[in-house]
């Protein structure tokens, strides 16, 4: 599980945090309210949806 906690860590030891596969736009919110770099899909459009 990808908490705040897990992105700041890495984060502060200079990795970038990438979560794959994220399909539910609810998680994919979350992720990117937590700081998440970048996500894999198998459903684009519904990522580029939230970031319009």
């Amino acid at each position: 599980m990808i908490d705040a906690a897990f992105i700041r860590q890495a984060q502060a030891n200079g990795l970038p945090v990438h979560v794959y596969t994220i399909n539910e736009p609810d998680e994919m919110q979350r992720l990117m309210a937590l700081g998440a770099n970048g996500l894999f899909t198998d459903y684009p459009d519904r990522l580029l949806e939230l970031v319009e």
